[in-house]
């Protein structure tokens, strides 16, 4: 599963800047079901947060349905033949 490790001395804004960055470049690297755990546990958050909050949550929340929501998309297009060649969309394993 996604983890991140960040020194005391940042401030939270610098944290979630990190964060955000960091799911970025790892979340395609993951399988759909890790990404669906990684959503719920940024709805449990999203859930019991108030204000800005939500809407920072509701960035990487983006990040993780956007990378399955394009998956699902290449799947479609590699079925109806449009796309030839790809062997696996899902981050490292054939599904």
């Amino acid at each position: 599963m996604l983890s991140s490790v960040y020194d005391g001395g940042q401030t939270a804004n610098d944290i979630l800047v990190g964060y955000t960055s960091y799911l970025r470049d790892e979340v395609a690297n993951l399988k759909d079901d890790e990404i669906k755990e990684l959503i719920d546990k940024l709805q449990t958050c999203a859930d019991n947060s108030q204000g800005d909050n939500r809407r920072a949550i509701q960035n990487l929340l983006n990040i993780c349905q956007t990378e399955l929501d394009d998956r699902d998309l290449v799947r479609c297009l590699v079925e109806a033949g449009l796309i030839v060649g790809i062997n696996s969309v899902e981050g490292v394993s054939d599904e």
